[in-house]
């Protein structure tokens, strides 16, 4: 039986894709995010969120992140409905003096409850194939 290997080393490490599914209390965000897998490559994730126009949401951060898939819950101090809402996720290596930034991902999206159990589309970002060289 043959394997197959998850891993791509002539792919470069970056995010694939990014999924923000609010919960019914608007209270609360589930947080879905897939990497493009790296031998010997364990990214740190730091993840923002917060309201365009009003106080600051939360953030999360992950050190030496050893998987492909990140789910997270996130729990919003003050939320405000209906508000446009600003998510940044930054990937870098190492850790300072010496870190390596790799990757910014930011997007927009409406404070709004999306069912993902009935199949609602979540808010998110599907990160473009890098161009070939």
């Amino acid at each position: 039986m043959s394997t197959i290997s998850l891993v791509q080393p002539d792919e470069p490490l970056r995010i694939q894709k990014i999924l923000i599914f609010p919960y019914p209390d608007l209270k609360r965000l589930w947080f879905r995010m897939q990497l493009q897998a790296q031998p010997d490559h364990k990214p740190n994730i730091d993840i923002d969120v917060a309201a365009v126009d009003g106080p600051a949401g939360n953030s999360l951060a992950f050190v030496a992140y050893d998987d492909t898939y990140l789910d997270a819950t996130i729990h919003l101090k003050e939320p405000q409905p209906g508000s446009l809402y600003q998510c940044v996720v930054d990937l870098s290596l190492g850790l300072p003096p010496d870190m390596e930034h790799v990757e910014q991902v930011k997007f927009e999206f409406p404070l709004e409850f999306r069912d993902a159990e009935a199949g609602a589309d979540g808010f998110g970002y599907d990160c473009p194939d890098p161009s070939p060289a």
